[in-house]
């Protein structure tokens, strides 16, 4: 539990250097920066996890698509989405979420939709 808690922490405060960025990132920490997310959903999903660390890796997803916007790209977000999907079917069926969990989740997906990172109708 203490672990969770610092890396709760960490979490934030990555999303929180994250959003005071002066400008855009480099296209490699764009990158770099999707795989870390895609693979900490991925896990806090195998966890089962919708706690803390799902607020604050929502919060961070949320604040890396909001500064990069459309430099973060369409495949990009697919991507994140295809790995997150998972984690985020969890959280949606949380049935006493922590407060903001799902505020953060709706705004995930706004993003997600915004930057055409959802798959279309085949």
């Amino acid at each position: 539990a203490q672990q969770a808690e610092e890396v709760s922490r960490l979490l934030s405060t990555l999303a929180q250097l994250i959003t005071a960025l002066p400008g855009d990132l480099a296209p490699r920490w764009r990158g770099r920066l999707a795989a870390f997310w895609s693979r900490l959903v991925g896990w806090l999903a195998d966890c089962r996890d919708v706690g803390r660390l799902a607020l604050a890796a929502l919060v961070g997803m949320n604040a890396t698509l909001l500064l990069e916007g459309p430099d973060f790209g369409s495949r990009r977000a697919a991507t994140l989405y295809q790995s997150a999907h998972p984690f985020l079917r969890r959280v949606w069926a949380e049935q006493r979420p922590l407060p903001r969990l799902k505020e953060a989740l709706a705004v995930y997906c706004l993003c997600t939709v915004l930057l055409g990172g959802l798959p279309g109708p085949h």
